[in-house]
């Protein structure tokens, strides 16, 4: 069985800032490669959702399904996996580098 692949906003804008960045400062072969990644990511999560490390218990998450991440080159997704609706959720996309966790621990409380 094969979920569905969604992206929120935050998401795609992240995405298209990095696509951007990486576009103008390091070349087209370096965006291609982002794209490539991408897609990778997207395929194995629409295959194996829950493949991701898990960064909250699913009997605490503020929805049905734990927070999970998965390596998108030097990037880190945070997604959902959510099983009665067969869907994974990319919700945002951070550099590997920044202080990510912290940030979704401050996404979480915003839900």
């Amino acid at each position: 069985m094969t979920y569905r692949v969604l992206t929120t906003p935050a998401y795609e804008e992240r995405f298209s800032t990095v696509l951007d960045y990486r576009l103008k400062y390091y070349g087209r072969r370096s965006a291609e490669r982002l794209v490539s990644a991408q897609e990778k990511a997207q395929s194995l999560l629409g295959g194996t959702p829950f493949m991701g490390t898990s960064l909250v218990k699913a009997d605490t998450a503020p929805e049905p399904g734990a927070l999970r991440w998965v390596k998108v080159e030097r990037y880190i997704a945070v997604y959902r996996a959510i099983e009665k609706d067969e869907a994974v959720v990319l919700l945002d996309l951070f550099h590997a580098s920044e202080n990510w966790r912290s940030r979704v621990a401050g996404y979480l409380r915003k839900e």
